[in-house]
């Protein structure tokens, strides 16, 4: 089943540090349910959190850097909301990010990094991890799952998630929760 999945690590920028704790994440998952509302993105499975942006999508999904320019135009649409202007958004961003160029306006909201890591994307698709031993990576990717606000593995008790998920068919889907309680 992995191989029919395609993994996309997207590393938030120093745009984050513009809004309070959560508020940058919230932005992304808007984002993300835009882009699936309008048929334009399928997720099988996510994890935001401060730093970055995890997602699992079908692997017939083609065009990363569409999916990439997709989501930084709705966020910087957002962006744009919450503070009125574009000029606004320029001054706060100079204050906020000032390892750049005092005149440099924000290019580009996230990083795009490999995302290899077989465990978490078996985590945050519901999939359950068993090993005959204990491995502290794989302990700690469950306490970051079980910290986050943001994640399809987690069980939002009978409402609606942040992000609308596809669930993969042949797992589960209350079956990482089982196993994130162990913890």
């Amino acid at each position: 089943m992995e191989d029919e999945l395609q993994t996309i690590c997207l590393n938030i920028g120093p745009w984050r540090k513009l809004f309070p704790a959560g508020q940058s994440e919230l932005m992304i998952a808007r984002a993300l349910n835009n882009c699936i509302n309008e048929g334009e993105l399928v997720v099988n499975g996510y994890l935001i959190n401060h730093e970055a942006l995890w997602l699992v999508i079908p692997a017939n999904t083609n065009d990363i850097d569409r999916i990439d320019a997709m989501l930084q135009d709705r966020i910087r649409k957002n962006i744009q909301l919450h503070f009125g202007k574009e000029r606004q958004l320029q001054y706060k961003a100079k204050d906020a990010i000032n390892h750049e160029k005092n005149n440099k306006k924000v290019d580009s909201l996230f990083t795009r990094n490999p995302f290899i890591n077989q465990d978490l994307v078996k985590l945050i698709t519901g999939k359950i991890i068993e090993l005959p031993y204990y491995d502290r990576h794989l302990a700690k990717l469950k306490a970051i799952i079980n910290r986050s606000k943001f994640c399809s593995a987690i069980d939002y008790a009978g409402v609606e998630g942040p992000v609308i998920v596809t669930l993969i068919e042949d797992e589960p889907e209350d079956g990482i929760i089982e196993e994130l309680c162990k913890l």
